[in-house]
This record gives C-alpha cells, structure tokens and sequence, in this order.
C-alpha cells in the first residue's frame, strides 16, 4: 500500500475519523492505535510494511530452575507469610477476589491469601518448593479446595490461564529472575492478559541497594550475579534502577505506587522496590476496512 492509496482511504473514511475525534473531544481522553499481532509499521520507500510480531519467550530460566530445586531441597522454608506482603494485599486487594501468586515458593503467602478468603492460584517452577507447599495444604482440607497449583516448564509459552480471569496478582522476589528484560516485559504482558479489567498487581523488584549486587557482580543488561548459601553456581537477577525505569518496565500497567522495603541487619541488605499497579480500564473500538483492522483504545485521563 503506497501513500496516496493510505490517503484516499482516510478520505473515504473522513467521517468515521471525525467521529472518533469527537468522542475524544467530549472525554478529554488520550488515543493510542495499536496493530493487533503486528509491530510498528515501518515506512520504507514510501510504502507501509507490516511486520508479524511472534516472538514468544520461555517462562522460567533452566538455570534458575536448577538453583531452586537445590535450595528448596537442602531445607530452605519460610513459616510465615512476608509481612510486607500481608500488609500490602490488606491495602491494595480490599475486596476477596480470585489472586495468582506467581512463584509461590514453600506457600507461606499463598496459605495467607487463602486464609483472608480469596481463591489462590499458584504458579511455580520447583517441584521441591510444591512438594513443602502441597504438605503444607494437607493439614488444611478447607483452604485447599480453594487453591489449584500449576508447574511451569520450558513448554509454556504463555501464562495457561484466559484472559481477564483474576481479580489480583502477587509475585514476591520472583519476576527478577527471569534475568532478561525482555523476558520480564513479555511476562507482564501475559499479566495483563490474564487480569480483569482494573485487576491490580502487586510486584517486587530487586534493587541495586540489595546485597545480590553490592556482593555481586555486574554482568551487564541491568543484570547481577551473586553466590548464595548451598549453591556452586551463581544467581542472575535483572535489577531495576529507579523508579523512572520501573515505570518504563511496567509501561503496559497504570501505575498506582512504587515504594520499597528493606531490612538491614546480620551480614544482610534486602532492598526491594515493590509495585502497586493496575490493568488500564480502556475502552476499545474497532475499525475495519478493506481487511485492514486498526484498534483504538480510549482511557480517560487522572
């Protein structure tokens, strides 16, 4: 398709675009065209060339895999709940709802979740860290009705859940070890995929201010490794600078807060930013003409 033929469709549909420029007009709201399953149009030579957009990245890391079943399997357990987290889920998940715990490790948070009344759904790549969690529901019958786990493995390629199917998302020192930005952006996308609209998330992030890094080495990309206790290999996290970069990071969430948590104390520096964000309640109206679809979705603004 060359320019003018773009030209002579606007055009035609003159009074489509005027419409749509009124309902902007009347809402004060902001516009943004996308390509359903395309990347940017490129302009080579006067004409438009779409590209298909498949890249599709793996869930897990084989290597972090690998680390985790060592610790989980030489003992590593936490009995209670992060306390920060407990805090956090009162404040920012008010109402009972359905909540994904993304890596939910020997389940001290899961099992909170499901005591304050939501429906859990967990996700995790150890089968050491399901097995401390799967004995953990057995003493508890009631709450296990309401909890499903699922084991990520190098097949999944998307998150196996439909889309807008939760309320809520909690990932606790987890999404860092993906180690790889692009990785991480691809793994909230699929959170966002999969929450209801205004679904809310609450994330942490590794900082720079964590002993994984002033211990660590940087390896470029954002990325550190460090030696933790029982391991011969080293871990790899992605680190967030400031919260200018997490709000690049998180670009496809309204964010509602960035803070931190942090403990200082026995050889330990455990900063983390944490994430308080929302699924963009957007309006979308469809336009199809000559098999060309464009998608535009209306947000109002804060």
């Amino acid at each position: 398709m060359d320019v003018n033929e773009v030209k002579d469709r606007i055009n035609e549909n003159k009074q489509d675009i005027e419409d749509l420029a009124k309902v902007i007009a009347n809402l004060k709201i902001r516009i943004r065209v996308l390509e359903i399953g395309f990347k940017k149009s490129n302009f080579e030579g006067g004409k438009i060339k779409l590209r298909r957009n498949k890249i599709m990245y793996e869930l897990i890391d084989k290597l972090v895999v690998k680390r985790h079943e060592i610790s989980y399997g030489i003992g590593i357990n936490h009995k209670y709940p992060n306390e920060n987290m407990v805090r956090l889920t009162k404040w920012f998940f008010p109402k009972r709802g359905k909540v994904l715990d993304y890596g939910f490790g020997p389940g001290e948070n899961l099992l909170h979740l499901l005591r304050i009344g939501h429906m859990v759904a967990g996700i995790e790549v150890s089968t050491e860290a399901r097995k401390i969690t799967e004995k953990k529901l057995k003493e508890y019958p009631l709450l296990k009705k309401r909890c499903e786990l699922y084991m990520l493995t190098k097949n999944d390629k998307r998150l196996p859940y439909k889309s807008n199917s939760f309320d809520y998302i909690l990932s606790n020192q987890t999404v860092y070890f993906l180690n790889s930005e692009k990785k991480i952006r691809y793994l909230l996308k699929e959170f966002n995929r999969i929450l209801k609209p205004n679904g809310r998330i609450i994330i942490s992030m590794m900082s720079r201010f964590n002993r994984g890094c002033t211990a660590g080495k940087y390896v470029g990309n954002n990325c550190y490794e460090y030696f933790a206790d029982g391991l011969s290999e080293p871990n790899k996290v992605y680190i967030v600078k400031d919260e200018d970069h997490i709000r690049k990071l998180f670009d496809v969430f309204k964010i509602n807060e960035i803070g931190y948590f942090d403990n200082y104390y026995c050889g330990e520096a455990g900063h983390h930013f944490v994430v308080l964000a929302s699924k963009s309640n957007s309006v979308k109206q469809v336009i199809v003409r000559n098999n060309t679809c464009l998608v535009a979705f209306l947000s109002k603004e804060n």
